[in-house]
């Protein structure tokens, strides 16, 4: 074998080796139990960078549900093994038990797992296929808003912003708007079981608050903020 070739032969071993898989020492039978464990017996941990962005919702739904629940934010990810990320990028989600742990990866199954967990995720099964729907909608707003403007070019980000504004964004709110005036304009798309708004939730509102809601919400702002547009830019 070549110098060059055992070079990339060394090079795919290590990145096979950073990024590990699911699989552990228990079966799958024994971890499904630790994810169907009730919530109040087991503890979260939730990995992800010291910002909001899409841990977000995850966080809110941990603080709702006043499950035992910690950040980790690693602080040399490039370097680091341990943090067990599968594809190599967060949030990452570890349950705890008594009967061992379990993880779970990417932000949209994080964030459907613990909806579920927590009873916000419908009341049958049409509902929460909807929901997920919905769900995804908003997502699907949001990736192209980083897709489109965000990491753009520093030279076409105003463009692409002000064409993002006029034409993706107001469509995006027509449609959503048409499915809440269809259930009777009382601010939910389905019927009025929700008592209590993400905003008078107290348990949510108190995360809001709290020194570690407030300093990762300025964290995100301040990553983002590098890829803002001016009437400038420089060369």
């Amino acid at each position: 074998m070549s110098s060059s070739s055992s070079a990339a032969a060394a090079a795919a071993t290590t990145t096979a080796q950073h990024y590990r898989f699911f699989h552990n020492e228990a079966s799958t039978e024994e971890t499904s139990r630790i994810l169907e464990a009730d919530p109040k017996s087991v503890e979260y941990e939730l990995v992800y960078f010291d910002f909001s962005c899409v841990a977000a919702t995850a966080r809110y739904i941990l603080s709702y549900g006043k499950a035992k629940w910690n950040d980790q934010h690693p602080k040399e990810w490039e370097d680091k093994e341990e943090y067990d990320c599968p594809f190599g990028v967060m949030p990452v989600l570890h349950i705890k038990s008594e009967e061992g742990k379990a993880m779970l990866a990417e932000s949209v199954v994080i964030d459907m797992y613990l909806a579920e967990k927590f009873n916000l995720l419908g009341s049958n099964r049409y509902e929460t296929e909807t929901i997920k729907a919905f769900y995804s909608s908003i997502h699907y707003l949001r990736e192209r808003s980083q897709t489109r403007v965000t990491w753009t070019f520093a030279d076409k980000r105003q463009e692409a912003f002000e064409r993002f504004m006029k034409t993706m964004v107001p469509w995006w709110i027509q449609v959503h708007e048409q499915h809440l005036e269809r259930n009777g304009g009382n601010g939910h798309y389905f019927g009025d079981k929700v008592r209590e708004t993400v905003l008078a939730n107290a348990e949510m509102a108190a995360w809001r608050e709290s020194e570690d809601g407030k300093r990762l919400l300025e964290g995100g702002k301040k990553f983002y903020s590098v890829t803002a547009f001016s009437d400038k830019v420089e060369e």
